[in-house]
C-alpha cells in the first residue's frame, strides 16, 4: 500500500483513507444538488435523524424507517424519498438499501458506512448541533 505525507507532524495517511476521505466530501455536492433550502433543511434533518453522537464523541449509526424519517423531518413522504435517492443513486451511495430497492414507508434507511460520519464535514457539524440542541432541551426539561 502506498503512503503520502502531509502537514499532519510527519504521520503518513494511506490512500485509502484518503480515498474514502474525497468520496464522502462529494456528499457536499450531492447536498447542493437540493432544489431548495428548505429541501437542504429536510436534507440535513434526515441526517440528523439517522446518525447521533455518542457519549465518546464518536458518530453512531441510527437506521430509521422511512415512515418515521418523514415524521421527525416534518417532510411529506416523495420529498423524503427524493432526498435518499439522490444520496443513493448509482456511483453515489452514502445511503442504503441500494437504489434499486423500492423504498415504501418500512424500509429502513441508513448510512452506507460508519466513516461518512467520521470525514464528511457537514455531517459532523449537524450531528454536534443536534446534540447540542438535545443537552440544552433536557436541561431546560430538568429546571421546569
Amino acid at each position: 500500500m502506498s503512503h503520502l505525507a502531509t502537514g499532519n507532524g510527519g504521520k503518513f495517511i494511506s490512500d485509502r483513507k484518503i480515498g474514502l476521505t474525497f468520496k464522502f466530501n462529494r456528499a457536499d455536492e450531492v447536498f447542493a444538488d437540493a432544489d431548495t433550502e428548505e429541501e437542504r433543511r429536510d436534507t440535513r434533518r434526515v441526517f440528523q435523524a439517522i446518525t447521533e453522537k455518542g457519549g465518546d464523541n464518536r458518530g453512531i449509526r441510527r437506521p430509521t424507517r422511512l415512515g418515521d424519517l418523514c415524521q421527525i423531518t416534518g417532510a411529506d413522504h416523495e420529498t423524503v424519498i427524493r432526498i435518499i435517492d439522490r444520496f443513493r443513486k448509482p456511483g453515489c451511495t452514502f445511503l442504503i438499501p441500494p437504489h434499486e430497492v423500492t423504498l415504501t414507508s418500512d424500509t429502513v434507511i441508513d448510512i452506507s458506512h460508519e466513516s461518512l460520519m467520521r470525514v464528511w464535514v457537514s455531517l459532523k457539524r449537524w450531528v454536534d448541533d443536534e446534540s447540542q440542541s438535545a443537552r440544552i432541551y433536557v436541561r431546560l426539561a430538568e429546571t421546569a
